[in-house]
């Protein structure tokens, strides 16, 4: 069963993502990009793809995104983006760091569903 990491700080969201995804797919919820990567050093926790919110206290989606493609260990890791910022120039920040999609809050389950399908 792939694997799924979401991280975002709310817990509306984290528990919404996952009842979306719970049937498909093995989640695993992180409440800080900092728990997340420390996760990391276990291979069996590396997931497939990632969910990420980018407003989050400590560590932003972007460092996270940064973090994640600028390893090679890491790298394969598909990330889908889902945050209220909207703007052009946050959509175009995240598509710098090679994020694979990139969602709006509040998110479609049918669209996170499409996303995540398509890429994993």
């Amino acid at each position: 069963m792939k694997k799924i990491a979401v991280i975002d700080d709310n817990d509306v969201n984290r528990k919404l993502f996952q009842k979306f995804l719970i049937h498909q797919y093995e989640v695993k919820l992180y409440n800080n990009a900092i728990d997340f990567i420390q996760s990391l050093s276990d291979e069996h926790a590396i997931p497939d793809l990632i969910i990420l919110d980018i407003m989050m206290p400590d560590m932003t989606g972007y460092e996270v995104a940064k973090y994640l493609k600028s390893r090679d260990s890491f790298k394969h890791i598909k990330i889908i983006v889902c945050s209220a910022l909207n703007s052009e120039v946050d959509i175009e920040k995240a598509e710098d760091l090679q994020v694979d999609d990139y969602l709006v809050k509040p998110v479609n389950h049918q669209d996170l569903l499409l996303s995540v399908g398509q890429l994993i």
